[in-house]
């Protein structure tokens, strides 16, 4: 995924259990959005932590589709994440600047 300043990104090769997982199915997908930094849902006056992403285009047809990536930081560096399924499982896809998500990899 590449996110630009202007709050538009793009993606390529991302794994449709973070897309779509209900509809998608396996396999990967490419396409493009918007995005903005929100608070968290259960405390909209709380710091800017996670990543709204709206999808506007995917595997080449129209969407309007949304999702969030949760973000922080750790050991200096930003990481985006998305739980999959219960975050209590500790499944999630992580998303590290200039590098390929891991998929998925277990919370420790």
């Amino acid at each position: 995924m590449s996110f630009t300043a202007d709050g538009a990104f793009t993606f390529a090769g991302v794994d449709n259990e973070v897309l779509r997982p209900a509809e998608e199915g396996n396999g990967y997908s490419s396409g493009s959005g918007t995005w903005i930094l929100a608070a968290p849902i259960v405390d909209r006056r709380g710091p800017l932590t996670q990543v709204d992403m709206t999808f506007r285009a995917m595997n080449g047809r129209r969407e309007a589709y949304g999702n969030r990536l949760r973000s922080e930081r750790g050991d200096g560096r930003l990481l985006l994440y998305y739980f999959i399924g219960d975050p209590d499982s500790g499944r999630m896809y992580v998303f590290r600047r200039g590098s390929m998500p891991s998929c998925p990899v277990d919370a420790t």
